[in-house]
């Protein structure tokens, strides 16, 4: 139960034709000069409205969202639209749902909407939109949208020394029901898109909202990008591997400013970050392997790279999207999606230089020849390739790096894992 507050206000001085100290009513339609019209005490919050959102799933593969919108003042809201986008571990948008409530809200009440997705996701973000009024966001930057300059329909912020954020959640909505749109993409009226924000360099995030164009420029200082993770090293032999991992969006750490560096990489994780840096298409058919449930984060990439040929499971069909990525492996995955961008693939590495070449599988033999010939692959310090050990994260972020700089797909970037 919330507590209502009253209140006396007095004046001291001239009011009117008073002279001396006098109490102000709470509110007198004739006489706006000695009264005051308290418009509610706000409880608990400071806020007139919160949201509260409770993540759970419906045990059949969806996740669902309980929004709560609060109404912590003394007088009646008006409902709003709600924005509800799942997103996967990663951060990348799987999905957004819209819904309203509508009505008056009165005071210290409030109203629940359920909203259920179609797939599982890791977290839910909620954003409430006035009708009537657009809304723009920006999770974890500290700009809004009065923060823009109006020239004409063009609106634009310049953000500098902004929080070091990796990524943030663009959220657009029109109050008008006009088309929305951010970095090109179209959401209809209103949704969510996940931009990454490389460590230097300039990034520009474009929002269309109807016949406005809002355009948000962060600036970070070109190769002065302090390193975020508390477990790469200078003298680390993949830091500089890493680092351009993490500049380019392509892997963003594993959370408490760690990398993990010598941690193994799921196959699912691999395909995710290969189906990104290919802008993220969206699978033309269903899934077909019996070990990827539907609505997962690698569900869509799994199935894509399966659709264009890279990767082709174990059969039985199975994929092993929990399996740690064996080196072998990854080099055929590199080459199958190298073929997919038609890469050149001529060149051809001596494999029997390595003492463990023998233990290449025939069906990673000239997937292996061409890593080792195109450098992606050097071996280990020892004269091995130890084809069947698996790939830490520190040797996934140079064999990105080489093969991104060497067949020039950086442009290729996306989010990563």
């Amino acid at each position: 139960m919330g507590t209502y507050l009253y209140a006396e206000a007095w004046a001291e001085g001239q009011i009117g034709g008073t002279g001396s100290n006098q109490r102000l009513p709470e509110y007198d339609g004739s006489d706006s000069e000695a009264t005051v019209h308290m418009t509610g005490a706000l409880a608990r919050t400071g806020e007139r409205m919160t949201i509260d959102v409770t993540q759970g799933n419906d045990g059949n593969g969806h996740s669902t969202a309980a929004i709560t919108l609060r109404n912590n003042s003394l007088q009646s809201q008006t409902g709003t639209v709600l924005v509800a986008t799942l997103l996967d571990a990663a951060g990348t948008v799987l999905e957004t749902k819209k819904t309203r409530i509508g009505g008056a809200i009165s005071g210290e009440t409030f109203q629940t909407e359920t909203v259920t997705f179609s797939r599982l996701g890791t977290r839910v973000v909620v954003r409430a939109a006035v009708p009537g009024n657009d809304l723009l966001t920006f999770e974890g930057l500290a700009v809004g949208l009065g923060d823009f300059t109006a020239n004409g329909t063009n609106y634009t912020y310049t953000l500098q020394n902004d929080s070091g954020a990796t990524s943030t959640l663009v959220t657009a909505v029109s109050g008008n029901g006009e088309p929305v749109s951010i970095n090109g993409q179209a959401l209809s009226t209103g949704g969510s898109a996940t931009v990454a924000i490389p460590n230097s360099g300039t990034t520009d995030i474009v929002v269309g909202i109807g016949a406005k164009t809002y355009t948000l420029t962060i600036l970070r200082n070109s190769g002065t990008g302090a390193n975020p993770f508390t477990d790469v090293s200078e003298k680390d032999w993949f830091y500089g591997d890493v680092m351009f991992a993490y500049e380019n969006g392509l892997m963003l750490g594993t959370g408490n400013a760690q990398f993990r560096p010598h941690g193994t990489a799921t196959r699912g994780m691999m395909a995710t970050i290969l189906w990104r840096m290919a802008g993220s298409p969206a699978p033309k058919g269903n899934n077909s392997f019996i070990d990827v449930e539907a609505g997962t984060w690698y569900t869509d990439a799994i199935t894509w790279t399966a659709e264009n040929g890279i990767f082709l499971g174990y059969g039985n069909n199975k994929v092993g999207p929990n399996d740690s990525i064996t080196r072998e492996q990854l080099a055929t995955i590199f080459f199958r999606y190298a073929d997919y961008k038609g890469c050149e693939l001529t060149a051809k590495g001596e494999l029997d230089k390595f003492r463990d070449a023998g233990k290449v599988s025939d069906y990673a033999r000239a997937a292996m020849q061409w890593a080792v010939g195109s450098g992606l692959i050097q071996g280990k310090p020892d004269g091995v390739l130890d084809p069947q050990g698996t790939a830490t994260r520190a040797e996934i972020a140079a064999m990105l790096h080489r093969f991104l700089e060497k067949y020039e797909l950086v442009q290729g970037k996306a989010p990563g894992v």
